[in-house]
């Protein structure tokens, strides 16, 4: 599915999902819990290509000045679009996720999502990581699960 994934492991969503195990769910409503999950995860992604942000809330690095230099003589400016891996928009258009009934992928289809996620040395590409997840991003779902354990148990 994605060309750039980054796995998420975490004591505190670990203790819900156990939790959530003892509940003997059914697999429709597993699987419905963790699309939601990935919904918000692309939501926060998508948060952070605005804010040029890694999930730990370093700033992008700028883009090399060879790359200025390309985009101003094919477009005409140094800096076109919305700013760092945000020309066109196509990267972020390109975050998925599939949510099974035992997991959730959340990730970016497009060849090049990778390059930016983890940057490529003989390229002189830097990495600028925007799949993750944040402390706060891991409250939000934490959040969404305990408001699911909530109704659940109602």
């Amino acid at each position: 599915m994605a060309d750039a994934v980054v796995t998420i492991q975490d004591d505190e969503l670990k203790a819900l999902c156990s939790r959530l195990n003892k509940m003997a769910l059914k697999p429709a409503e597993r699987k419905a819990l963790l699309a939601s999950i990935g919904e918000e995860i692309i939501t926060q992604t998508k948060d952070r290509f605005a804010e040029k942000k890694t999930p730990d809330g370093d700033d992008w690095a700028d883009i090399a000045e060879s790359t200025k230099n390309y985009y101003q003589k094919k477009f005409g400016s140094k800096n076109p679009g919305n700013g760092i891996l945000w020309r066109q928009g196509n990267l972020m258009d390109s975050l998925t996720q599939e949510a099974g009934s035992w997991s959730v992928v959340v990730g970016a289809t497009k060849v090049y999502a990778a390059v930016h996620q983890y940057g490529w040395k003989e390229k002189n590409i830097t990495a600028r990581p925007y799949l993750g997840l944040s402390a706060e991003n891991k409250v939000e779902i934490i959040e969404i699960i305990n408001a699911f354990l909530e109704r659940r148990s109602a």
